[in-house]
């Protein structure tokens, strides 16, 4: 029913003023009884209709009538709101109470300072429900209409952040913070104390602190990009990059990788957010810090591919020592995060230098094949293919004769699915991703493949051959698959025979 009334009422302002003054009363009914889930879809109804009334109507026109009928409701949203027994409810009539914010005047000072405390309640105390979507919003709302309410809330949450840690309040607050990226004036009051306790935190090694910082840092960036606010990607990138680098130069720079996750994600959106002249004194900052280091770490090499993988292409410059030094077979552990700077480089850089990075390479894969050595390979092999290298034929090659090798085959054959996920390198990141790849590379790999199956004569070898061709069938058009059946379907017929289980799974 509220669908149809809904209907109605988006016909025009005189539709939707006759449907709020017909159903109004109705609606104060339903809400005062809080039984099941009607009150539930009847606020959804109530957002709707508040909604429509905001964008259609000329509310200085609105009769007596129904100015009273809206104020009465709008005093039982501010009941409901703080509901605590039907928690749902709550959040729905915080929906609606957004919508009721959009027009002018309908909001008393005492629903607009009940709402105020429902704000601050929900936002700093451990027994009051979760900080969810409608109470941001809300607080971003009135963020952009410069309401006096949102100033108050957001001073109390820049008091708390300055606070420091606490193990159950911070994530509420700084949840209910990501509204200040709805205006630049809010921004720029809390975006210092964000930043300042992130850059405190990592310095003094609180990693519960910095993940947390760092996850809702990154939400205040998306957030600003969606609502056209103003943030200085690149001073925000360079204070996270001088705060991750100094605390790896610390006495306590032991964290482990896992706790630079989230940092890692913000450096991603900033990196991509970066113009090419802003960008570059950082990326170098980085690399000579990485350059000094004898064996880099894996945050630091986490670092290095977060902004690689994400800055602009013409921000970019080859050095042959920082292919030496990712190419290193001592980074064994750390193969993974190596081979995805790698793939950005030659995924990125102009023609020229991506030959001057691949010869580096040749000497590197010698004599020995190991699995951080087929890492590496694996990564190269993905950033060419994007970028629609030429010759990728040589690498297919190489991939093939490690299907053989007894020590890196089954590795090599999983790693198929790594160089057609879309994962790493993305558009967003400014990478190169030419068309119809995955078809380009299921055409020149699938023959090889195949041909190496039927001609292998070890059990193992054959099950190589059968999950590198596996691996690549969700990402490759039907299509292009079926016009390939006749070849492919009897060596899957046989991949179901296979004593492997991973191998019949793909």
């Amino acid at each position: 029913m509220g669908k149809v009334l809904e209907a109605f009422a988006c016909a025009s302002a005189r539709a939707c003023l006759a449907v709020l003054s017909e159903t109004l009363p109705d609606l104060l009914q339903l809400l005062s009884r809080n039984e099941g889930l009607r009150p539930v879809l009847v606020m959804e109804s109530t957002t709707a209709l508040l909604s429509l009334y905001a964008s259609l109507c000329h509310h200085e026109e609105t009769s007596q009538e129904l100015s009273l009928k809206l104020s009465l409701l709008t005093d039982q949203l501010c009941v409901l709101v703080n509901d605590d027994s039907n928690p749902e409810l709550a959040l729905r009539a915080a929906g609606s109470l957004c919508a009721a914010l959009s027009i002018p005047g309908l909001l008393t000072a005492t629903n607009l300072d009940v709402i105020r405390s429902t704000l601050v309640r929900v936002a700093t105390q451990d027994a009051a429900p979760p900080v969810g979507a409608e109470h941001r919003d809300f607080l971003a709302a009135a963020v952009r209409l410069n309401l006096p309410l949102a100033d108050g809330v957001l001073s109390l949450l820049k008091e708390e952040i300055c606070q420091g840690y606490h193990p159950t309040k911070t994530e509420r607050v700084l949840r209910m913070s990501t509204a200040c990226a709805s205006n630049t004036m809010s921004l720029s009051f809390m975006l210092p104390s964000l930043t300042e306790s992130f850059v405190s935190s990592f310095r003094d090694n609180r990693a519960p602190y910095q993940k947390l910082l760092a996850k809702y840092l990154l939400d205040v960036v998306c957030r600003a990009e969606k609502c056209g606010t103003t943030v200085h990607h690149a001073a925000l990138l360079q204070s996270v990059v001088a705060a991750w680098i100094e605390s790896l130069g610390s006495e306590q720079g032991t964290a482990a990788t896992e706790d630079f996750v989230e940092a890692s994600l913000l450096v991603q959106k900033l990196a991509q957010m970066c113009s090419a002249s802003d960008i570059r004194e950082i990326y170098s900052t980085i690399l000579e810090t990485c350059l000094k280091a004898n064996i880099p770490s894996q945050p630091l090499l986490l670092l290095v591919q977060s902004v690689i993988c994400h800055m602009p292409r013409d921000a970019m410059s080859a050095d042959e020592r920082l292919v030496q030094l990712l190419s290193d077979g001592r980074l064994h552990d750390s193969s993974h995060l190596a081979g995805k700077c790698l793939a950005g480089l030659v995924n990125k850089l102009t023609a020229g230098d991506v030959e001057k990075v691949l010869q580096c390479l040749q000497s590197s894969w010698q004599p020995q094949w190991t699995l951080a050595k087929a890492d590496l390979l694996l990564w190269v092999t993905k950033g060419l293919l994007l970028r629609g290298y030429p010759d990728l034929a040589k690498y297919t090659n190489l991939l093939e004769q490690l299907l053989r090798d007894e020590n890196v085959g089954r590795h090599t054959a999983e790693g198929f699915d790594v160089i057609l996920q879309p994962i790493v390198l993305t558009s967003e990141g400014h990478c190169v991703l030419r068309l119809l790849h995955p078809q380009r590379f299921f055409v020149e790999t699938a023959p090889i493949l195949i041909q190496g199956f039927n001609s292998a004569t070890n059990k193992a070898v054959k099950d190589n051959f059968l999950m590198a061709l596996c691996c690549q069938l969700k990402y490759v058009p039907k299509v292009v698959v079926n016009s390939y059946i006749d070849k492919v379907l009897p060596t899957l017929v046989d991949a179901l025979s296979s004593a492997e289980v991973l191998v019949v799974g793909q």
